[in-house]
Parts: C-alpha cells; structure tokens; sequence
C-alpha cells in the first residue's frame, strides 16, 4: 500500500496484471488486509475480479499460495507485491506452454547478483542451479530472479501444510531435488524490487516518465505558476512557484512564490511549502509542512513532518512521519531518522537515527 506517484503500488501491479489480460486475482496478505480489503473491494473499478485472502500468521511466499490451493485448477501466475515491472506477461506464458515444465521463472540480468536469488540455466532454457541471496564470491550467473512465475497447479502438492514456506528459498530447490524441470525466462524489460529507498525512487521515476501532458486540476490556482514539462496538480492546489516535470502535486497542497520544484518530485496532498525552497527529485508524504529557503535533494520526506526554514536534507535520506526538523539543521546524505522525533535548530546529523538525545 505504499503510495507510488498518487496511489499504492499494489494497484500498479492490477493495472499491469489487467492489461497483460488476467481478470481474476488474489492478494494473499498477512498485514495491512482490511485496508486492502477497503482500498480495491471486489476490483470491478480497476476491471479485476478480486479477492483478498488474509493469513492468520506468516505463510512464507509459497505457503500463502499454498493457503489458496482450493482456488487453483489451472496454470496460474505469481507476482510479488513489492515488484513493479513492464515485463510481458503474456510473452513469459507463452514460453512456459512450449517448454511444457512445473514452473518458469522469470529471469533478469543485474549487477550486484548477491542480493538477489540467482539461477544458471543449461542450453534448454532449463535451471540447473539456484541459490537464493549468495556471497558475492559465490556468484555463479547474474540472472537474478525476479519474483515473477508461471506455474502448474502440482507444485503446490510440494509445499507444506505445518511450516512456513519459500517459493525461491525452500520450493524451488526441493522442486529441482525432486527431479521437476524449472525453466528461465530471460528478459531485460524493466523490473524493480522496491524493497530499498533507491529503488523506491526509481520507481518513482519510471512512473512519472509515463506522463506525456500536463493534467491540472480545474480548481487548481496556478496563475503565474511558471511550468516546464508534464505536471499532474489535484483539486484545490495553490501553486505559486517554478515547476519542472515530470513531477506531481496533490490536491489541496500550496506552494508559495520563489520556490522551485525540480523534475522527479511528488508532492502529496495537504502538503504546504513556503518560499525560497528548492526541491530536487524529492517524495513528500501527506500533511507535511516546509518552511522557508529549505533544500530537499533526491529524498523522502514522510507524513506530518515540520521542516523549518534554512533546513537542508542531503540526497538518499528519508524522514520518518510526525517529525521535526529544526531551523537551519543539516540532515547530511544517506540519514534515516525514525518516526516522531525532533532535530534540534542548527544542529548536523547523520547516519540511522532511532532516538535523539
């Protein structure tokens, strides 16, 4: 349910899930259920036949699919909830049908493999090695998994009913024990795991690149708003500064004369920033409040937080919700401070930041 660009990433992934053609989809979830219950209801808005199936205790990846197996008769497909991607589905289905295996995993090539689960495959698009989160120096391939399956109703006959169970960590490796072909898809279509801050931001990016127009709001005021490229700006926004797109703006937001707002920025509803400010690439969470001659450089800034005037906040940082950031403070590059607490006027901090004496 964290919002990306104005909405959850959980309703990205129905929206990709619908135009790569699959109308009927389960959320399994041991957190946050009626919430996600009351958010999508049956999914009839978003073109969806949705059910949300709650997990009494933690599942593991396959055993919450597993929980589900009573609504399973045919092949079926997998996808996680903190992954955005433009992958083509259908392309991946397609692949599965002609190899004709238990299960086909969707592969992609990336850098840094050990954080990820990596896979060899041999000449036949067949996996013959798989570990998941490797040392670096036992990396064997860069194809890294990417959470996204094709598979056969059987595989959950190998999941167990008493335990926690892991598709990448537990289930593939007993399926390949057991003598099942898994098969990769290779892909180099856009995938992220936004399961960090720099991927969460990417993903930001990716979204707002989708905006080929400006979409202002009637009710918006934005007289003598200088606007450079495409913007979105919510109902009721009072926007008196420099906007550069692709950025967003929620309804009821302001911003007053002489602050600039880079491109990659979203700023959310009810969030009121004063003058002088500079905003570069920046989230900016509900309700916030932003003084004056601030800086906000490639950070996130969350929910019902105070930035005082002279503030500067240094690239990769994130601010936690109800927090308050002093007059003049320096939040240096690469902080993260928990929620609700406050950092004194002029002072300089940096690291992870649980409580602040």
């Amino acid at each position: 349910m964290l919002p990306l660009v104005g909405k959850p990433i959980l309703e990205h992934i129905v929206e990709y899930l619908v135009k790569n053609g699959f109308g009927d989809i389960i959320v399994t979830t041991n957190y946050l259920c009626e919430e996600i219950k009351d958010y999508f209801g049956d999914g009839s808005q978003l073109g969806a036949r949705m059910k949300i199936v709650a997990e009494e205790e933690p599942l593991g990846t396959a055993g919450s699919v597993r929980n589900i197996r009573q609504e399973i008769d045919d092949t079926f497909v997998v996808i996680q909830g903190d992954n955005i991607t433009e992958i083509d589905f259908k392309k991946v289905l397609g692949f599965h049908r002609r190899k004709n295996g238990i299960a086909t995993l969707a592969l992609t090539p990336v850098q840094k493999p050990s954080e990820y689960g990596i896979a060899q495959l041999d000449r036949d698009d067949v996996i013959i090695k798989f570990i998941e989160k490797p040392r670096p120096s036992e990396c064997f391939s860069n194809l890294a998994n990417t959470g996204l399956y094709v598979l056969e109703p059987e595989v959950l006959d190998y999941v167990p009913t008493d335990q926690p169970c892991d598709f990448s960590r537990d289930l593939f490796p007993k399926l390949m024990q057991a003598g099942e072909r898994l098969f990769g898809y290779r892909t180099s279509d856009f995938w992220i795991d936004i399961g960090c801050l720099e991927n969460y931001v990417r993903a930001n990016r990716w979204a707002l690149k989708k905006l080929r127009k400006s979409q202002i709001a009637e009710s918006a005021e934005v007289d003598g708003t200088a606007i450079k490229g495409p913007v979105v700006i919510g109902e009721n926004a009072q926007i008196h500064g420099k906007l550069y797109g692709p950025a967003m703006f929620g309804k009821n937001c302001s911003i007053e004369a002489g602050t600039a707002v880079r491109p990659n920025s979203v700023v959310s509803p009810d969030v009121r920033i004063g003058h002088g400010n500079k905003i570069v690439g920046s989230i900016i969470y509900e309700d916030t409040q932003i003084a004056n001659f601030t800086r906000l450089d490639h950070c996130v800034i969350g929910e019902q937080c105070v930035i005082d005037s002279g503030v500067s906040v240094g690239h990769d940082t994130v601010i936690g919700p109800s927090c308050r950031i002093g007059e003049a403070a320096r939040v240096l590059p690469g902080t993260k401070i928990w929620p609700k607490l406050e950092v004194s006027v002029k002072s300089r901090v940096r690291g992870i930041l649980r409580s602040i004496g």
